[in-house]
């Protein structure tokens, strides 16, 4: 309540005028302190008059402004210069704003005119050294500085106009994203109109700019649907970096997940379309970009991306120059595909160099991905590589000789990995195949794996080479039927070693 009030008038008449030469308000109000006004004006006719507010002066600071009508024309204006948001958060919490922590400084003027039932705005306000904080911590600024400008105007059917925002310096954030804008000081703009029926509000031809990471910009719609929002947008960005807008905008996201050591650099271009809020169609091209991920990336990476929801779908083409996993270098290749709703195929292999062979993958195919009905089929070759290398890389025993051996067709279907023929592979001199693998709930918390394996002629020299408790020469056959695995760990097997037969070399 204000505790005291006191209003000191002084009128005049003069011909058709009533003259307001000066009103002294005086007021006590709680959460503002003291509060002084002086006002003066004319009025000639209830569609004729002019009335100033000289100043209006509070412990938060002053402002000033002027109203006056002229037949069917209203105007209205003010300014402020400096008010301290942190004197004006008691009256804020008295009108019932939600508490939290303010400091900071707001200046602005406005200016806003009506005729008839038309109506135009001409907003300018700048914040200065604003810092907020609210209980929960999840919104925060810290010397933030901000500069808003609104230009609108009305009609009977809706309001259109433009507005833009400068971010110079200070740090924000909104949880999980913070920005440093001293760093890296950002710009938007946008042209809008908002139904006055539909409640439905239009950005046109927006953009986002900040220094350091690049440009977007695009349209969208945005109308209440049922009690919720329903976001409709098309977004292009040009040679974004890849680096900086990943660890501020993305990362945080990622906390505690598999992703999270994902580091991308290098600059991508690309479109985006939303519909209902969700993703329906996306173009994104690459150019001189590196990934790494853990233990793992590619570099030199050049794409053009494609990815719908709905066909036709164009042919994506991925190329790179070099990458690793561990410490086993990649040679450079490329290879093209097609991606569209939650299907993926390649459309032409793909061959990975490495330690002096390749991995060339003749088929993949996956389809729900993302859901419990994932489907996959793959098949692949292992043109021979060197095992000692590859020992090395992954920090192995190191064993001598080449890897190689074909990957047939592989299904994953209803929630079983099933292989289409033996799995085979050359090494230690000698062929191992797998037969009837297969592997239940494969991505569940306890898969559970069945197969034969078969193993001929293994040089067992170039095999216990790579431990130290000694050496055993000769040739060895095996059969392991009924290999059963639960979780990856042996729980079953009926195994069978002997000597090759007709082995004439040494064994010892």
């Amino acid at each position: 309540p204000i505790r005291k009030l006191h209003i000191e008038t002084r009128l005049e008449v003069l011909d058709d005028a009533l003259l307001v030469r000066a009103t002294q308000l005086r007021a006590d109000w709680k959460p503002l302190g003291k509060i002084r006004a002086q006002l003066e004006g004319e009025a000639r006719s209830s569609a004729n008059w002019t009335m100033r507010l000289r100043h209006l002066t509070t412990t938060a600071g002053s402002l000033r402004a002027e109203a006056s009508q002229r037949d069917a024309l209203l105007r209205l204006s003010g300014a402020s210069a400096g008010l301290d948001l942190g004197a004006l958060m008691p009256a804020l919490l008295a009108l019932h704003a939600p508490p939290m922590n303010l400091s900071g400084k707001l200046s602005g003027q406005f200016s806003a005119q009506r005729r008839a039932q038309a109506w135009s705005l001409d907003t300018a306000l700048q914040l200065r050294s604003l810092s907020a904080s609210e209980d929960s911590g999840r919104y925060a600024s810290e010397k933030l500085d901000a500069d808003v400008a609104v230009q609108a105007q009305s009609t009977p059917r809706h309001w259109q106009g433009k507005v833009s925002l400068q971010l110079p310096q200070g740090q924000a954030y909104v949880e999980p994203v913070f920005v440093d804008f001293g760093l890296a000081p950002a710009t938007a703009s946008a042209r809008f109109e908002f139904g006055k029926l539909d409640s439905t509000l239009h950005l046109h031809a927006f953009e986002l700019q900040q220094n350091g990471i690049g440009n977007i910009s695009g349209l969208a719609s945005v109308r209440p649907d049922q009690g919720r929002a329903s976001l409709q947008a098309q977004v292009q960005w040009q040679a974004l970096e890849l680096a900086p807008v990943f660890a501020t905008y993305a990362q945080p996201f990622l906390a505690g997940k598999s992703m999270e050591k994902l580091a991308p650099s290098g600059r991508a271009s690309g479109r985006l379309q939303l519909i209902n809020g969700a993703p329906v169609a996306l173009q994104l091209q690459l150019e001189k970009a590196n990934v790494e991920m853990a233990d793992a990336g590619l570099s030199g990476i050049d794409a053009a991306l494609h990815w719908a929801t709905q066909a036709p779908v164009a042919v994506s083409t991925l190329r790179w120059r070099g990458g690793h996993i561990a410490d086993l270098a990649l040679g450079g290749g490329d290879t093209s595909f097609r991606a569209q709703a939650s299907d993926f195929e390649l459309t032409r292999n793909l061959r990975l160099p490495l330690a002096g062979g390749a991995l060339r993958v003749d088929k993949l195919a996956l389809r729900n991905i993302g859901s419990a009905n994932l489907a996959a089929g793959f098949q692949a070759e292992i043109e021979p590589i060197d095992l000692a290398a590859l020992c090395r890389a992954f920090g192995w025993p190191e064993f001598s000789g080449q890897l190689g051996g074909q990957l047939p067709g592989l299904r994953l279907h209803d929630n079983l990995l099933e292989l289409d023929g033996a799995l085979s592979a050359r090494v230690f001199d000698g062929d191992v195949s797998v037969e009837k693998l297969r592997v239940l709930d494969p991505l569940g918390r306890v898969p559970r794996v069945s197969a034969d394996i078969r193993m001929r002629r293994l040089d067992l020299t170039a095999l216990t080479g790579a431990f130290s408790f000694g050496r055993i020469d000769g040739r060895l056959d095996a059969d392991v039927d009924g290999l059963r695995l639960l979780d990856w760990q042996p729980v079953a097997f009926k195994a069978r070693l002997a000597t090759t037969p007709g082995d004439a070399s040494r064994q010892r």
